[in-house]
């Protein structure tokens, strides 16, 4: 089973036009660490900043409720993400992810050329 090797930055999490990455502060450090061919599944690690900007959050789709209050402190997310990739396209993404981090915290690839800050 061949492993290669890769690192890139996520420069705009914005790009995946999702509602949450829309809360997340750019850039986002991310990490792509091993990829296997035959099978298709990615590893990649990621820290997501969340500076809590916005204190509410919109609900769509659920009756009576339009809202919900998000009263957090600020806080970093560190994950690590298994992508399934099949013709080119992700078809599944399975994630665990730690939220305990302090926002702004170190990533550990501050030495990397790439790191994104």
């Amino acid at each position: 089973m061949p492993i290669t090797r890769r690192s890139r930055t996520i420069a705009n999490a914005t790009k995946t036009g999702s509602k949450p990455a829309a809360i997340l502060r750019p850039p986002i450090p991310t990490r792509a660490r091993f990829s296997d061919p035959e099978t298709g599944l990615v590893m990649g690690f990621s820290q997501f900043r969340h500076p809590m900007d916005e204190k509410t959050e919109k609900i769509v789709g659920v009756p009576g409720i339009t809202s919900q209050p998000m009263n957090f402190k600020p806080f970093d997310n560190v994950a690590v993400h298994i992508f399934k990739i099949s013709g080119g396209k992700i078809h599944e993404i399975e994630a665990l992810g730690h939220s305990g981090v302090p926002y702004d915290a170190p990533t550990g690839w501050e030495h990397f050329p790439d790191h994104g800050r």
